[in-house]
């Protein structure tokens, strides 16, 4: 069972997990890729291209951000 037509947030979404797990969920959902780029896997994918996904760079530890980006 997949899911889909979901609005998906993904902490920590430059790294190697979050982004094989964006992959495998941005065709069929919204996905949020919420990030520091500490370690910046993201930009040798082509996710950031598609329609459904999108970036936004911040830390978890700031709930403000994370909140907007929810």
């Amino acid at each position: 069972m997949g899911l889909s037509g979901k609005r998906i947030v993904i902490t920590g979404g430059a790294g190697f997990i979050g982004t094989t797990l964006a992959r495998r969920l941005v065709d069929a959902n919204e996905v949020i890729a919420f990030d520091n780029l500490h370690r910046n896997v993201l930009s040798g994918t082509d996710l950031g291209d598609h329609p459904n996904f999108t970036f936004v760079q911040g830390d978890v530890m700031d709930v403000e951000g994370l909140t907007e980006a929810m």
